[in-house]
């Protein structure tokens, strides 16, 4: 499997699975992931607050505990509404970024080494351009600034490619 002296060759098919998968991987990581849900039960009160305070000076005879709490239900079940939507859309266009390579269903050569991985001869990955490795249970993505999110089912490499990735530097 050596293509070099340092370096290790692979072969690979990526498939529809293969690109959500990834997808999930990369979204799975983002920030927000974390942020979100504590984002939307504080907004939640806040705009479920503002909203029993308009209804009880609107309407001196209602329950301002009971306005307060269809205001906080239905402003929550907009907000995560909208951010199960945001979710989706974040998730969709990491999928169409990774299938932008146009390695879905067809083989892909790759040669990893010491200063980077190429793709086919022509897609190079140095790893100083490197931001990120997120690996998952099968596969790894290398998240660059310059490239689209490149996506390796961890089926296609040996032991040896393995061993490559883990030793690429990362900047601090």
């Amino acid at each position: 499997m050596s293509a070099a002296e340092g370096a290790s060759s692979f072969i690979f098919e990526m498939t529809a699975k293969d690109n959500a998968q990834a997808a999930a991987l990369i979204a799975g990581r983002h920030p927000l992931r974390r942020v979100g849900p504590l984002l939307i039960v504080a907004l939640s009160l806040i705009l479920g607050g503002l909203l029993a305070l308009a209804t009880a000076r609107l309407s001196p005879d209602g329950d301002a505990r009971r306005a307060f709490g269809l205001g906080a239900a239905a402003t929550a079940l907009f907000l995560g509404f909208q951010y199960l939507l945001l979710l989706r859309i974040a998730l969709n266009t990491t999928q169409r970024s990774i299938e932008s390579l146009g390695w879905t269903g067809r083989a892909v050569e790759g040669v990893i080494d010491q200063e980077g991985i190429t793709f086919e001869g022509t897609l190079r990955l140095d790893w100083s351009n490197l931001r990120r490795v997120i690996e998952g249970p099968a596969h790894i993505v290398l998240l660059s600034g310059d490239l689209a999110p490149i996506a390796l089912p961890k089926r296609a490499l040996g032991e040896e490619a393995r061993n490559l990735l883990p030793a690429a530097p990362l900047p601090a």
